[in-house]
């Protein structure tokens, strides 16, 4: 018994030397710095009159692309010559039977809001659309720290 003892007290010194990463603690912290720090940015965003609408949504892709990226990064999901991008992501994900049609979907949508912000096409961006994209981002950054959490199950399939 003293034997494990010392086996895992080695180990957590390693792990607080940084020699040895728990796994996953990295995308925790991805998906944090996504679901607080970024998120709270693009509120201060949508509440600065003078902001344009452009600025709180690339901010919006920016935090779902860190959250995709860690979950991905968490499960060891290969990529398989998917652009890392925040479609690549989503499509690297729902190949590994983690997201849904529907989330697929949403993430579609949303990269779209986000590009259109991104590549200068503002005259669709309105500070109501900026909103609606910070509520959705919300609630996928939600649905993907479930997904964090959740243990890997081999034989999940996603849900039409």
């Amino acid at each position: 018994m003293h034997a494990i003892g010392d086996l895992l007290r080695a180990w957590c010194e390693q792990v607080e030397a940084g020699i040895v990463e728990v796994v996953g603690s990295r995308a925790w912290s991805e998906l944090g710095v996504a679901s607080t720090d970024v998120m709270a940015q693009v509120r201060r965003l949508i509440e600065d009159g003078d902001a344009t609408p452009a600025a709180p949504m690339v901010l919006c892709g920016a935090a779902l692309e860190m959250a995709l990226r860690a979950l991905v990064q968490a499960r060891s999901i290969n990529m398989n010559n998917l652009r890392p991008s925040l479609n690549g992501y989503t499509q690297a994900l729902y190949a590994a039977h983690l997201l849904t049609k529907q989330d697929v979907k949403d993430l579609q949508m949303l990269a779209g809001l986000r590009n259109e912000a991104a590549h200068g096409h503002f005259d669709d961006l309105t500070m109501e659309r900026a909103k609606m994209m910070e509520q959705q981002t919300n609630w996928m950054l939600r649905r993907l720290s479930d997904l964090q959490l959740a243990t890997p199950s081999p034989t999940s399939q996603p849900t039409p």
